[in-house]
């Protein structure tokens, strides 16, 4: 994933890191696209936010906007959110990881982007099992408008999201991606 961001970002792009954890990707992101470039973290785990805040301003970034909320396919939808005790593993379904729950909003992407009218280069998503939802809320950004999505798979999340690996490819092919 880091070779991949080596490879396409330049100074002045958009980029989006979807579940930005603590923001291991989101800082690399923001040094790839430099002062001019954006890239824009979501993350809604309450226990993410404050590491991801602290590594963005420990790397002195300004080119990094932290949205607390889970890149969706429906705006403002509340959706249960179970944290874990290893946060890469806060999901939007239940496992056997959970140690809690929360109520989090899902936001659009497509929507979200509607007020930042800048072409995004790249999409990273690693928001287990969500990464389909997440993607029909970009939809209006997919194919041509956003060259570059990488996502983790997680299968048996993906499973309980109701969608599957087949499933996120077949999506993903109707926009020209392999």
């Amino acid at each position: 994933v880091a070779h991949l961001m080596f490879r396409v970002l330049q100074e002045g792009d958009v980029a989006v890191d979807g579940g930005a954890n603590i923001g291991f990707f989101s800082v690399l992101m923001a040094k790839l696209v430099g002062p001019t470039g954006r890239v824009l973290a979501f993350e809604p785990g309450e226990n993410n936010l404050a590491k991801l805040r602290e590594n963005i301003a420990m790397n002195k970034l300004e080119n990094v906007e932290v949205i607390d909320r889970a890149l969706w396919h429906h705006n403002n939808h509340a959706l249960n959110f179970y944290l874990c005790e290893d946060s890469g593993q806060n999901s939007v379904t239940k496992s056997e990881f959970t140690m809690s729950k929360t109520i989090v909003t899902g936001v659009k992407l497509s929507d979200y982007m509607r007020e930042r009218p800048r072409r995004i280069k790249l999409i990273k998503l690693d928001v287990e099992g969500a990464e389909q939802h997440a993607l029909e809320g970009a939809y209006i950004h997919l194919g041509m408008q956003v060259p570059y999505i990488v996502c983790e798979l997680n299968a048996p999340a993906l499973k309980e999201c109701g969608h599957s690996q087949q499933s996120l490819r077949k999506f993903m092919l109707q926009f020209g991606y392999d």
